[in-house]
């Protein structure tokens, strides 16, 4: 592989962990939760979920990845559509129930930033 693929490569991968940085491992022993570090580009196993006849670690693991996974993927996407909520109400002509609205979605959203 050429120089200008590996860089190619090396970028879609880099690309790939910021958007998805958990993922799962199964065995037969159970699962485990691994995360994507960028302080040490490495992953690092976070949870370990044993198997046992009460729960099923593949499931739950892999519900805490998705969750994790689709934060980071819509936090910033979200930021954008509020921040372009802003600007709208600074437009003459919007409707009282319009700006009420875009109101109450920016106190929600900056209210769950300030959560996270």
């Amino acid at each position: 592989m050429g120089k200008a693929n590996v860089k190619t490569v090396a970028a879609a991968n880099q690309s790939l962990k910021a958007t998805t940085p958990w993922a799962c491992q199964h065995s037969a022993e159970g699962s485990s939760i691994d995360a994507y570090l960028e302080s040490t580009g490495e992953w690092t196993t976070i949870a370990r979920i044993p198997a046992s006849a009460d729960i099923n670690p593949k499931e739950i693991a892999e519900q805490i990845v998705r969750a994790v996974n689709s934060y980071e993927k819509n936090h910033s996407m979200m930021s954008e559509m509020v921040e372009a909520l802003k600007l709208c109400l600074e437009c003459e002509g919007i409707t009282w129930e319009a700006e009420h609205d875009a109101d109450i979605m920016i106190d929600r959203f900056e209210a769950l930033q300030k959560q996270a």
